[in-house]
């Protein structure tokens, strides 16, 4: 039991401190999966799964454009553009979280509403959003 206790704590000062590095280091991408239907972020994040659930369109962006069927994704993401990348613009933030929109090609509005653990990967959220998403 102690030792439990013991690696919990130890846990509990190291992994934000490599949350910090892997955060600053520049990483531009996360895994996502789906469990029975709902998407959720795999990503050492700091959060509980509860708060990694993508929700209100998200999930409906993912599976535009990897298709329903598609279980594990990663998602690659950026404030400037890049190679393959999709655009997203802000269309409103506050404490509680984010909203983004994407036009696909044949001009049909796709919104998406990031919750505030979105926070976490941007201190604020930027004008537009890149996006690649691909299947794992």
């Amino acid at each position: 039991m102690k030792i439990r206790l013991w690696i919990k704590l130890k846990m509990n000062k190291i992994l934000p401190s490599v949350v910090k590095v892997i955060r600053k280091s520049g990483k531009k991408s996360v895994k996502a999966y789906k469990e029975y239907g709902r998407w959720f972020i795999s990503d050492f994040n700091g959060y509980s799964k509860e708060s990694n659930e993508l929700v209100d369109g998200i999930p409906q962006l993912i599976e535009h454009f990897v298709g329903k069927s598609a279980e594990k994704v990663v998602i690659h993401y950026d404030d400037k553009p890049f190679n393959g990348s999709k655009i997203t613009r802000l269309v409103s933030s506050d404490e509680f979280g984010t909203w983004y929109e994407y036009i696909d090609d044949r001009s049909v509005p796709h919104m998406g509403w990031l919750c505030p653990v979105f926070f976490w990967y941007f201190p604020s959220p930027p004008m537009e959003l890149h996006i690649l998403i691909n299947t794992i």
